[in-house]
């Protein structure tokens, strides 16, 4: 509740900034980890859970991808609702304090909508984390995730779509491993700092997808020796994601918005529709517009 998201402050402000002022925008945490702080949908306090959505809330984004999952399954297309994770969450060990840990938003909508098995929805959490272990999955100065814990994303992604289908997903062993160690990242900026970190990068010796089309809120992109017809609504998380996307589907059409439209569904005639947003933009769907017709 609201006091107990102005007690997390008191103690941030108490234990770790010695009563400086809560840095709303990004903070350094432990081992020179960079992390949003709540001016962006309340990003630190989430990530112990201190916000919760009601029940009505929770409700509200249950019809709206329902009304959305039904106009979809009525004319052939297959539906997939994917969240990758928050930076937060996936290194909150990094974070220079913790709290006793409860449901962060990402966790209250996939249970609530677990009850409603039309609704694929994917959360990319634990895949990401799990694979911490191997590799860093997100960069020190940067809000989104390296192209590794992208793959991961991915990967995690075309398995459960492959339950319905069968396409070919991407190796990562098809990948060489490529490291650039003088990376800015997003987060710095916001404060006006010299923070640079390691970025790890994936590439792939020979692509066989085509960029065909592109301008500030579409991409299209062709592959000739695959098939299937993506239509993709996305956040920034996905452009790392685009690689394997493309190399695994025949044509990827990509707009940048969270906002359905049946004018641009129609127009592509996708098999697969896939709506991506970060855990942190999990708002977004409390404020969209519910009709497809």
């Amino acid at each position: 509740d609201a006091q107990e998201s102005r007690g997390l402050g008191d103690v941030y402000k108490r234990q770790v900034l010695k009563d400086n002022t809560l840095p709303h925008k990004a903070f350094e945490g432990k081992k020179k980890w960079w992390f949003l702080g709540n001016d962006y949908n309340n990003t630190l306090d989430n990530a112990f859970g201190v916000n919760c959505y009601t029940k009505n809330e929770l409700n509200k984004i249950e019809d709206l991808l329902h009304s959305w999952q039904n106009y979809l399954e009525n004319i052939g297309v297959s539906f997939y609702v994917v969240m990758p994770p928050n930076k937060n969450i996936v290194y909150r060990e990094h974070l220079p304090f913790q709290l006793i840990q409860k449901k962060t938003i990402g966790q209250q909508v996939k249970e609530h909508l677990g009850s409603n098995n039309k609704i694929n929805f994917i959360d990319l959490t634990e895949s990401v984390i799990s694979a911490k272990s191997s590799y860093p999955t997100f960069i020190k100065t940067d809000t989104h995730w390296n192209d590794y814990g992208a793959f991961i994303g991915y990967n995690h992604t075309m398995k459960v779509i492959n339950t319905s289908f069968d396409f070919k997903i991407e190796n990562l062993s098809d990948y060489s491993f490529n490291y650039n160690s003088y990376y800015a990242g997003d987060i710095p900026q916001l404060i006006k700092s010299e923070s640079y970190s390691v970025n790890l990068m994936l590439r792939k010796v020979q692509c066989q997808s085509k960029n065909t089309f592109m301008d500030e809120f579409r991409r299209t992109y062709k592959n000739t020796i695959k098939s299937g017809n993506i239509l993709v609504y996305h956040d920034s998380f996905m452009l790392a994601m685009m690689p394997f996307i493309n190399e695994t589907f025949g044509e990827v059409n990509y707009i940048k918005s969270y906002q359905l439209d049946t004018e641009e569904i129609l127009k592509h005639k996708p098999d697969i529709l896939i709506l991506e947003l970060v855990e942190r933009n999990l708002d977004v769907l409390l404020k969209l517009k519910k009709p497809l017709n």
